[in-house]
């Protein structure tokens, strides 16, 4: 009997054990395993849609060559031209500092003296501007330069302006603000010259028409210019860019690019962009238009020769 109840003992004994031990192994498992699963799932990386590889659009316009002509017309610009305006054409030369007013940005296409209908530019124009210069800014000409030179600087000009404006558009694009196809019209129409102003023949004139051109003087351009042609020095006009502009002093003969007639009537009738010189144009009649020219030419008491 003492050997049977010794035995039993020896039987569960190993059991309990092999029990307790499975417990143990589960508890330590959920402990272990448990929180690392929960960790795993709240931490998985949330699956996102694939980002879309953004369009490419084409260019507004393709890479200008440089021609031989282009290549002259650089080097006459940056000899020439580049302290003013720049290197780039974007009117921070090195000398354009305190200059009143500032060089032309060519970048933006605005031109102040131009005879088409669109204020681009012809080539004559901007011969007639190398060649003459601005009287009263700091704009010089270039009379003895041959046609050949004028027009190489010419081309690269445009091609300045060209690359400026389609800059610009090209920024529309990107920001889905403009096609395209739109942007490229808008480049030909900022960049290509339009057709040119028909200036009608000029009149004889007259004391009854010299008087009707001082009506329209004294209602449209007196505030600016002054009642005799000498302008209120002391007035706060300014362009666009926020540089202060004083009128032309007519009874001083200043004009900037000419005082012949048909020079006169397409500034009156398209003004100067960019500036605080309006057009007039659909306000008064060409006959209205050339009697306000031709009083404005009786102010120039000391008329300079071109």
């Amino acid at each position: 009997m003492s050997d049977e109840h010794d035995e039993k003992p020896n039987r569960i004994g190993p059991t309990i054990w092999a029990m307790a031990v499975i417990a143990m192994a589960a508890f330590v498992g959920w402990k272990v395993l448990g929180p690392a699963t929960q960790s795993v799932v709240s931490h998985a990386p949330t699956m996102q849609a694939p980002q879309k590889t953004p369009t490419i659009s084409e260019p507004v316009v393709p890479p200008i060559q440089m021609t031989a002509q282009l290549v002259r017309g650089r080097r006459f610009f940056e000899d020439s031209c580049a302290l003013c305006h720049g290197e780039r054409g974007d009117g921070n030369g090195r000398l354009s500092p305190g200059q009143a007013p500032r060089p032309r940005d060519f970048r933006r296409a605005k031109f102040k003296f131009a005879t088409t209908d669109n204020h681009v530019p012809s080539d004559d124009d901007l011969l007639r501007l190398f060649r003459s210069g601005v009287t009263g800014a700091t704009m010089p000409g270039f009379p003895q330069a041959g046609r050949e030179d004028l027009l190489a600087v010419a081309a690269y000009v445009r091609k300045l302006v060209v690359e400026g404006v389609a800059a610009e558009l090209s920024h529309e694009v990107s920001n889905g603000t403009m096609t395209t196809d739109d942007a490229r019209r808008a480049l030909a129409s900022r960049t290509t010259p339009g057709p040119a102003i028909v200036v009608p023949p000029e009149p004889p004139t007259d004391e009854a028409r010299l008087e009707n051109g001082k009506r329209i003087y004294l209602e449209a351009c007196v505030k600016c210019h002054g009642a005799d042609g000498e302008p209120d020095l002391s007035l706060q006009l300014f362009d666009e860019d926020g540089q202060r502009n004083i009128p032309r002093r007519f009874a001083q003969g200043f004009f900037k690019v000419g005082e012949d007639g048909p020079t006169l009537y397409i500034r009156t009738l398209k003004g100067m962009a960019g500036t605080p010189m309006p057009s007039f144009e659909g306000a008064y009649s060409p006959s209205d238009i050339w009697d306000v020219v031709h009083y404005v030419q009786l102010l120039c008491r000391h008329p300079r020769k071109n």
